[in-house]
Order: structure tokens, then sequence, then C-alpha cells
């Protein structure tokens, strides 16, 4: 049986490194003009905002739970508030999961087809189109990309023109696939 303290400290350390997280993203996206870039941190900064109200919804049913350790059929005998925690973490496991392959869809286009993007995306756009992808793409996308900017990389033609920007969203993307992989994969399987 698990410490009330280890669910609440867990919750904590994911709360405050969701806020850092939107914070350092919030003011690099003022230091930065480039369009591209842009709807990349959009969909990041949803990614976080996501997994912090995921975190605060089903932290606020879970930590009085096991502090009070209440009983289930008699503070919610009609099941609303079971149908509510469950259907918060469906909700919020899948948000991420769909983020993380739409950015990786928006590299994907960003990295292959440069000139063929339309650069001066909106956010009101950019938000608009969450949820277009789920994992699939994202495991065929990234691995594409990921080759293509080695290639460029590695390419002498190309040496003059780093792509370092690139590079962090891709390490990024990966990290998000990998995480995304282990967390919900089997809860999806």
């Amino acid at each position: 049986i698990a410490s009330p303290w280890f669910s609440t400290a867990f919750g904590l350390i994911g709360l405050c490194s969701n806020l850092f997280a939107l914070c350092v993203l919030l003011s690099s996206s003022r230091k930065l003009s480039s369009r591209a870039r842009s709807s990349f941190l959009v969909f990041l900064c949803g990614l976080v905002v996501t997994d912090f109200m995921g975190l605060l919804v089903t932290a606020s049913v879970i930590i009085p739970y096991h502090f009070i350790k209440f009983a289930w059929a008699e503070v919610d005998p009609s099941c609303h508030l079971c149908n509510f925690l469950g259907f918060s973490m469906v909700f919020f496991g899948q948000c991420p999961l769909l983020l993380g392959a739409t950015m990786a869809g928006e590299r994907f286009f960003g990295i292959n087809h440069p000139f063929s993007r339309y650069t001066s995306i909106s956010k009101r756009r950019a938000w608009s189109i969450l949820g277009l992808f789920s994992v699939l793409p994202s495991f065929s996308f990234n691995p594409v990309s990921v080759v293509t900017l080695c290639r460029v990389y590695h390419d002498r033609e190309s040496v003059q023109r780093r792509r370092d920007s690139e590079v962090e969203m891709m390490v990024q993307l990966v990290g998000i696939m990998i995480i995304a992989t282990i967390c919900w994969m089997p809860l999806l399987v």
C-alpha cells in the first residue's frame, strides 16, 4: 500500500516541473520571431498545459482519497466521481499523445518540405489542427525526419547552413515519442 505522501510528492513534482517548463517556453517564445518555431512552441505549450491540467485534475481526486481513505460507494453511490476520474485520465492521457503526433507532423513537413509549408501560420490555426494525428504518424514521421536531418548535417554542402533549432526540436520529439511509448502504449494496447 503506497503512502499518501508518495503520490503527493510525485504530483507536486509533476506540477512544478510543468510550471517551470511553461515559464521557459513562454520566455523563449517571446525572444524568437520565427513563424515555424512559433507554431512548434504553440504545440509544445499545449502539451505542457494539458499535462499540467491532467495532473491537477487527477491529483485533486487521488490525493484526498489516499489521505482520507473514503469509501467510494458511500461518497459516490452513483459513480459520478469515478466516471469523471476515468474520463479525465483518458482525456488528459490522449491529449499529449495527439499533440506529440501533431508536433511530429509539423516538423516532418517543416524539415522535408520547407518551401511547400505555409510559412505564416497563425496561432489560431495551429491550435485548430490539434488532434489530427495520433500515435502512429509520430512513429512514421519522426524517424524519417531524423534520417533526413542527419543527411543534411553530414552533407558537405550544407555545413554552412547549421540547423541547430531543428536538431533541438527533433531531440524533444524523440524524447516525447519514447516517453509516450513507455507510458501510454501499454494502456492503448
